[in-house]
Formats: structure tokens, C-alpha cells, sequence
């Protein structure tokens, strides 16, 4: 407990009989976390992780990480990157770099990408950034982990300052949210910008199969 003692008159004893409560819950909390901390608790081992920029023979180990992370929320959106991971980043900027995070195995349990696209920022026509394809691995998304990443990616931020940094986030993305766009402290800050309404196709009712003279339908 904090209390301000600069008072004057009477109320200095009434002040004085506060702190000494305040001193003596005090005393009380600090034996309790003593206790606490004196109790034997069961200690995880972290694991390593090394962060790199990705490379070409990476594009398997991507792909399917990206195909292994599945959005959660009203809607679940699992975006793949078939068959290439690199040619499908064109279509989100003319310029990307991705960084990986591997385990002692050499497994990539983490990935963010910056990639650089032309946008308007007050009327002007400028490079931007957009951050996107955060992925981490179920098994270790901790919330030291995405700090790590997140402290790279500010130093790369600082490195190649852009006219803006910008990052989509579903409405029904709690964890996202809750994490990279709660502002908390060695991130990056998040200023709300808008609602973005992408429109849907539903493939879910049965559809009339298309037929035409020359015409062959297959999967990719």
C-alpha cells in the first residue's frame, strides 16, 4: 500500500492509523507469497528457438504450416499456399520478407511475414507494410515466443521504416486479438483503423455439375 502523508492537523493521525493497516496487510501478503514461492512447482524446460529468414527449401515445411494453422471464430479459414508458398506471396505484395522460427530439430514452429504494397496514406500514394501469415505451432505458442518474433520484427520495422504497417485481423479472432492487438508491452502498437466486408462464395449446397464440349474439370 501507497499513501501520502503530507496532511496537516488532524487528519495526519487518521492518516497514520491507515498506513499502519496498510503495513500490517502488507506484512500478512508478503508472508503468503513467500509461502507460495517456497512450494515446490513443476518447471518446463523452454524450449530453443532459432529465428532466420526463410529460404527456397523451406516451401514444404511453410506450406504446411500454413495448412496445419486453422483461424478459429465464427468462420474457421485455413489459408494454404498450393503449390508454392513464395509464388502464392505475390499476390499479397510485390516485395515479402519472412522470417521462421525452428526448434532444435530444425522444425519451424513459427513464421511472420512483411510484405511491401503501394497504398494511399492520406491521399498520397505510398509503400506500405503488411504484416501477415503470423503462424505458430500449437505446441508452442507461448506468449514468450510471439514476443521474441515480435521484437524482430520491430527491429526490422526500425531498419526499413514504411509509410504504414498494416495488419487484417478476423472480427472472431480472440487469440490475435487478445495477444498481438492487445498493446501490451515489446509489441508493436495496433491503432484500429476499420471493418474490412469480404463477400463469400458458399460451396456447401450441391451444385449442378458444369458440362461443355472441350471443357475438363480437375483438382490442382
Amino acid at each position: 500500500c501507497v499513501i501520502k502523508r503530507q496532511m496537516q492537523g488532524a487528519n495526519r493521525s487518521k492518516v497514520g492509523h491507515l498506513v499502519r493497516i496498510c503495513n500490517a496487510a502488507d506484512a500478512v501478503l508478503w508472508r503468503k507469497i513467500r509461502r507460495n514461492t517456497n512450494c515446490k512447482q513443476p518447471r518446463h524446460k523452454m524450449a530453443k528457438i532459432v529465428f532466420s529468414p526463410v529460404t527456397a527449401a523451406d516451401d514444404a515445411a511453410l506450406r504446411r504450416l500454413m495448412a496445419q494453422n486453422v483461424m478459429e471464430g465464427g468462420i474457421s479459414v485455413s489459408f494454404r499456399r498450393e503449390p508454392s508458398y513464395f509464388a502464392a506471396c505475390a499476390v499479397q505484395g510485390a516485395a515479402v520478407e519472412s522470417r521462421k522460427g525452428c526448434d532444435t530439430a530444425g522444425n519451424i514452429v513459427i513464421l511472420g511475414s512483411r510484405f511491401h504494397r503501394p497504398a494511399y496514406v492520406n491521399g498520397r500514394l505510398c509503400d506500405t507494410g503488411y504484416l501477415a501469415d503470423l503462424r505458430v505451432n500449437k505446441a508452442h505458442r507461448s506468449g514468450l515466443l510471439l514476443y521474441r518474433g515480435y521484437k524482430i520484427l520491430a527491429e526490422r520495422m526500425a531498419a526499413e521504416p514504411l509509410a504504414a504497417d498494416i495488419t487484417m485481423i478476423l472480427q472472431d479472432n480472440t487469440a490475435a486479438l487478445s495477444t498481438i492487438a492487445a498493446n501490451r508491452p515489446g509489441i508493436p502498437r495496433y491503432t484500429p483503423l476499420g471493418r474490412v466486408h469480404t463477400p463469400v462464395i458458399p460451396l456447401l449446397l450441391p451444385r449442378r455439375a458444369l458440362f461443355s464440349d472441350g471443357l475438363t474439370v480437375s483438382p490442382a
